[in-house]
């Protein structure tokens, strides 16, 4: 049984210029404890998908089961991380990254808190205001606040584009290892073929506006993964390819797709 199952999603944004089609057609499966990145152009609706997902935005047609029941509002045991941090300006570091944890007990949340702290390279941080930190370190705030509430789905949005190559490679390492200890379920959207194919168990190739799965392609390669291996190489070529004719499935690669209206 599938942790998540999408049938025929449809998504349409009303602007100016008329009715904008997002998404079109998207069916996808995820399963328990996958690791499952999202790849495509962008404005192809990587992110719009997960806001669905997360029951934060209402398809306009199709269906989002999580555990077999429909999404309809956010759902408690998802969490999501966003590519704006939406921490909490108020409350300190701390305070933001035990919000989750309501219902824990207070010494029980402290503690986590405090190895989220560490694991995240923020020990001494903890009673700073997000004003107080760097956008890398808002980014890690946000995904320490996600893991605090022990969500079963954990949906992120590109949440290492903002830190330094250094910094993001060690983080990768060390998100890989938190999702194989925790049995976390993540689908994961990023621009980076070699992100992708560094964390993924599986790689959906999104295709250009109206968003739709262009390719699947599981990566059948143990963790942790060499950059330099053959393997590796052999996948970040194909993935490659793949986005490549994603970006070409549309003519119309710049151009708004719209969907004409009749005058009544």
């Amino acid at each position: 049984m599938a942790l998540l199952e999408i049938r025929n999603l449809e998504r349409i944004f009303i602007t100016p210029r008329g009715p904008v089609e997002a998404i079109a057609g998207l069916s996808l499966d995820c399963r328990e404890n996958e690791f499952l990145c999202i790849i495509g152009p962008s404005g192809c609706g990587k992110s719009s998908l997960l806001r669905i997902i997360a029951g934060l935005d209402r398809a306009d047609r199709g269906t989002i089961l999580f555990w077999e029941k429909a999404v309809t509002a956010p759902v408690d045991d998802v969490g999501m991380v966003f590519q704006n941090y939406s921490l909490f300006p108020w409350l300190t570091i701390k305070r933001n990254i035990m919000f989750g944890m309501k219902g824990s007990p207070r010494e029980d949340a402290q503690k986590r808190c405090e190895d989220l702290l560490e694991q995240f390279s923020l020990a001494g941080f903890g009673d700073r205001y997000p004003y107080e930190l760097s956008g890398g370190m808002q980014q890690r705030v946000a995904i320490a606040r996600a893991l605090g509430a022990k969500p079963s789905l954990l949906l992120m949005d590109e949440p290492f584009s903002a830190l330094d190559e250094k910094l993001r490679w060690g983080l990768q390492e060390e998100f890989v290892r938190i999702w194989r200890e925790q049995a976390l379920t993540i689908v994961y959207v990023t621009h980076s073929i070699d992100e992708a194919v560094f964390l993924g168990t599986r790689v959906v190739v999104m295709k250009e506006r109206p968003g739709a799965v262009n390719e699947d392609i599981s990566i059948d390669m143990s963790h942790p993964r060499d950059r330099a291996s053959p393997d590796f190489v052999e996948y970040h070529l194909k993935i490659r390819a793949a986005l490549l004719a994603a970006c070409s499935a549309n003519n119309n690669s710049h151009s708004i797709t719209t969907i004409p209206t009749t005058n009544n």
